[in-house]
């Protein structure tokens, strides 16, 4: 064969290649809630964030609601986890800025309120904190522990 038609050929498959990947919009993802609690109680607010331990894919981040729960999210338009494991992080809510308190307030609302809560040293260790994300629908709960 001719050099230019095997190099138009390698270009073309480039092509096609690439073009196949273009609907997709990220790692395959698990949608993943849970709660977490400390000795047995929700903890009250703060974040938790799931890192892959493999390269390019994102980390996802949730939300911790008043009774303890989260839902991740990859992304804006995407719920979920990249499928397999991660380390996992958990942070305690954040006290209000004194301008939050004072937005509230001219708003007619009332101040954000604020749990003060402490997650024991031993979990913010790296990796104290791992889970494995599978596909579809799950719930990985956290039960921490203050002993």
């Amino acid at each position: 064969m001719p050099h230019s038609f095997c190099m138009r050929l390698t270009q073309l498959a480039l092509l096609f290649g690439s073009l196949a990947g273009c609907g997709s919009s990220g790692p395959d993802l698990g949608q993943v809630t849970g709660t977490v609690t400390l000795d047995g109680e929700p903890i009250r607010g703060g974040s938790i964030t799931f890192t892959p331990n493999v390269k390019d894919a994102g980390a996802s981040y949730g939300s911790i609601d008043k009774e303890g729960k989260y839902v991740l999210k990859f992304n804006r338009d995407r719920d979920g986890a990249a499928v397999g494991e991660h380390t996992v992080e958990i942070d305690p809510p954040e006290k209000p800025s004194k301008s939050d308190i004072a937005e509230a307030k001219e708003q007619g609302k009332p101040a954000p309120e604020f749990i003060n809560v402490k997650i024991p040293k031993k979990y913010s260790e790296p990796g104290a904190l791992n889970a494995t994300v599978k596909a579809g629908p799950q719930v990985i709960d956290f039960k921490l522990e203050s002993k």
